[in-house]
């Protein structure tokens, strides 16, 4: 997935981290609001001002948050001595697997879909696909065969196996599922728009 450099990232916006809570999120866009709002003759600041209710405005809305976070994985890095890095490798790398794996089964799977006696893919094909060096799609190749989710075929190829399938099919659900929750809560919270202006 190819997301813009110059995505903003609205979670430094608010001074917030990305696991926060609404409420979290909540007290820091007030009190930021607060300080750079137009009317606030000290500290006013437009720019920063509109800044700060377009992170809020993406980031309080459940589905939008889920959205702005699936296609934003780059940007939540724990800081070096944090805790979050371990032998060059830290939490937005271990998002990024997750995320290669998933698109490599979601090929495998849509290549299984179309012809059920497909000779699957070549290394070339998922290096293409993925976007990684060779020595990285080893590991991903690996872990994936060693799950059973996918098998070298006698051409050489890989193809997703049934186990594969049924994986592919249950994160699909899943993901489903979570994109329905969060569109009623968005439902639910429909005025507080209104209420964080009259705040304001």
């Amino acid at each position: 997935m190819q997301v813009s450099p110059d995505e903003p990232d609205h979670y430094s916006i608010l001074g917030v981290l990305p696991d926060c809570d609404a409420k979290q999120l909540e007290i820091a866009y007030k009190a930021l609001a607060k300080k750079y709002h137009p009317d606030h003759s000290e500290t006013a600041d437009l720019d920063r001002f509109k800044e700060i209710t377009g992170a809020y405005r993406v980031l309080r809305d459940p589905l939008k948050r889920f959205e702005y976070d699936e296609a934003n994985r780059h940007l939540f890095r724990t800081p070096t001595g944090a805790g979050g890095q371990f032998g060059g490798f830290d939490q937005a790398t271990v998002a990024n697997d997750a995320l290669v794996h998933e698109t490599i089964l979601m090929h495998l799977y849509n290549l299984r879909r179309q012809s059920t006696g497909s000779s699957g893919a070549g290394e070339w094909q998922l290096l293409d696909l993925v976007g990684c060096s060779e020595k990285n799609l080893e590991f991903h190749t690996w872990y994936l065969k060693e799950k059973g989710f996918i098998m070298k075929t006698e051409e050489g190829t890989w193809a997703i196996t049934i186990a594969g399938v049924d994986h592919t099919i249950d994160t699909m659900r899943s993901r489903q599922d979570t994109i329905r929750m969060l569109t009623q809560r968005r439902e639910r919270d429909l005025d507080l728009d209104a209420e964080t202006d009259e705040a304001l």
